[in-house]
């Protein structure tokens, strides 16, 4: 797993290089780690409580919606088999 980003908070963003379509990162923060959609910014719980982790989660989706054009391209890297780079 290749680290995107290190938010406040001890927010981490990173993508799968293994990972499947539709395009997604995960979260890890200190209620547990989700899976956040590009497209729709849906999350998907993995581990912990959606609820407890709001302001986490938050604070990633905004990231992301101001990184929404280095994470395709981050995605894209991925499927072509190049490798992830973070975003700064």
């Amino acid at each position: 797993m290749s680290l995107l980003a290190a938010l406040q908070r001890g927010i981490k963003i990173a993508l799968n290089e293994n990972d499947h379509n539709p395009p997604h990162v995960h979260m890890k923060c200190a209620e547990g780690i989700f899976k956040i959609y590009l497209d729709s910014l849906r999350v998907e719980v993995i581990t912990g409580n959606e609820r407890k982790a709001a302001v986490y989660l938050q604070i990633a989706k905004e990231w992301m919606l101001e990184h929404s054009l280095e994470l395709r391209q981050r995605w894209s890297d991925k499927e072509a088999g190049r490798k992830v780079r973070p975003i700064r």
